[in-house]
């Protein structure tokens, strides 16, 4: 049951840290690298923890962990290119 309960609490917490992280990244504190990495990487951390809280075995959670990082890499790539042409449109409106 506490388990569930942790599992459940970082669950919230990635998704309440994301806003966080973009005004952390909007103030140049954060690099175009380091937000797409932190968006990839949500992806795998959310289905591992939703798979401990559901008690999946071994086998279980490979099948669930695998296709998570695959999409994680994929979305690697993608939030990285998002992040660099938002970055270079607000480059073009400051300037």
């Amino acid at each position: 049951m506490l388990d569930d309960a942790i599992a459940m609490t970082l669950v919230v917490f990635l998704v309440v840290l994301r806003p966080i992280e973009v005004h952390w990244w909007r103030g140049g504190h954060l690099s175009d690298q380091a937000l797409a990495a932190l968006f990839a990487l949500r992806v795998p951390l959310i289905a591992l923890l939703f798979a401990w809280a559901a008690g999946f075995d071994a086998v279980a959670l490979l099948a669930v962990m695998v296709p998570a990082v695959v999409l994680g890499l994929l979305l690697y790539r993608l939030s990285l290119r998002n992040a660099q042409s938002r970055r270079a449109r607000e480059v073009l409106h400051t300037a």
